[in-house]
């Protein structure tokens, strides 16, 4: 069962925290993971890297987080 997140801030924190984050989207240091946490979205540029990282962890998240809008439902 995958565990499916719905806000940056349980994203960040299934990662490890916010350092954690930053080490994993090699960021220089942790002010940007900080401010995706008050944005409360994550840009969109990490939207690959994390996925994987939070699947090897038994989770995925929503991609509204990533500001990225599902696919619709198409009719078949």
């Amino acid at each position: 069962m995958t565990n499916v997140l719905t806000t940056a801030n349980d994203v960040i924190d299934a990662i490890g925290g916010t350092k954690a984050t930053a080490v994993v989207c090699a960021c220089k240091n942790m002010k940007p993971v900080s401010n995706w946490r008050r944005a409360g979205r994550i840009p969109s540029e990490f939207f690959l890297v994390l996925s994987e990282e939070l699947k090897r962890r038994g989770f995925k998240a929503e991609p509204r987080v990533f500001g990225i809008q599902p696919a619709p439902d198409l009719p078949r």
